[in-house]
């Protein structure tokens, strides 16, 4: 669960503190962790929220789902709850407590459904790692959208232009292959490269260009819409084939996939008779009422040091026009 709430922080709007979409959707009614930007998204299946039921719940982003501290605790499991206004998380001896956003997660339950007559690129392992190898140091890269432009056909290319120049190159997948009808579509570079990195590599797209884009792996979808425009010309076009690269069978790069449904271990757990929520919730109260007490004792502080000041300005105005008056007087 660790690090499925790590993948989910990299499909998350950052900059909508407010907003739901600042959020990881826990989603009790699919058994999902689902997050999304409102330009790429994405839904990890499988996890048993048994704990709050049906319902949404909004879980803030924090560092410490990628903490290698924690990833190193030898557990049986990730334990959740659900108290008043608050998640909490509990595994081994670790327990950290999350303030629930509040707001309505959309429903993107029809984003996850295939258009009919949908062309699916199924990419080899071998491609995946030649894709991710090379991505960032491709043309373009610095782009509006950072297109990178797939030409599905008898061949299947990615290829990424140098619009000022006119030229290109073409990454030559020479081990992936396609069922569906032929098909030219751009994708920006960074979304490709996060469904491959969170293991989709099964890209479904709609040849009408009008539904997005969906990315499949064993447990998880990621979706994102294709970019609109045509590809650009290119005088010269550099073609780079994968089939000279050494077969492999996981990319080095690539997450590693969650066992398979059957073996896993169940994903979350009730709570604990042991653990006392509530009270933690009143000890949460305590301390926000005791920081809130020192700040208006700092203010009071601050206030008087101010006092202080101003008096000992009149002082010293006082002293001197006292003193010029004495030299008046012996004159």
């Amino acid at each position: 669960m660790l690090n499925a709430l790590s993948n989910a922080i990299r499909c998350v709007d950052k900059d909508s503190i407010k907003s739901a979409l600042a959020g990881i959707c826990l989603r009790g009614a699919t058994s999902q962790i689902v997050s999304t930007t409102g330009a790429q998204l994405l839904a990890q299946d499988g996890y048993d929220f048994d704990t709050w039921g049906k319902s949404d719940v909004i879980c803030p982003v924090s560092k410490i789902f990628s903490s290698k501290d924690l990833a190193a605790i030898d557990t049986e499991g990730i334990e959740l709850g659900l108290e008043e206004d608050h998640v909490y998380f509990r595994l081994d001896n670790v327990e950290f407590w999350l303030h629930i956003i509040d707001g309505t997660f959309p429903k993107v339950e029809q984003l996850l459904v295939p258009a009919d007559g949908t062309t699916y690129l199924n990419f080899h392992p071998t491609d995946v790692q030649f894709i991710l190898d090379k991505i960032e140091k491709l043309p373009g890269t610095k782009d509006s959208e950072s297109p990178l432009y797939f030409h599905i056909n008898k061949e299947v290319q990615a290829r990424a232009h140098d619009t000022a120049h006119k030229t290109g190159i073409a990454l030559e997948l020479s081990h992936s292959k396609f069922t569906g009808e032929p098909v030219d579509v751009a994708m920006n570079r960074y979304f490709l490269k996060n469904a491959l990195q969170f293991g989709c590599w099964s890209m479904g797209i709609d040849p009408t260009g009008e539904k997005a884009a969906i990315f499949k792996g064993d447990d998880k979808t990621f979706v994102c819409m294709p970019l609109s425009g045509t590809e650009p010309e290119a005088t010269h076009m550099d073609v780079i084939t994968s089939a000279s690269q050494p077969a492999s069978k996981v990319p080095a790069t690539a997450p590693v996939s969650a066992p398979p449904p059957a073996k896993r271990r169940r994903r979350t757990v009730k709570r604990d008779a042991t653990i006392k929520p509530a009270g933690k919730i009143e000890l949460l109260k305590s301390a926000e009422q005791i920081r809130n007490d020192l700040r208006n004792s700092l203010l009071q502080v601050n206030s008087l040091i101010r006092e202080v000041k101003s008096q000992k300005q009149k002082d010293k105005l006082l002293h001197s026009t006292m003193e010029s008056l004495r030299k008046l007087s012996l004159a």
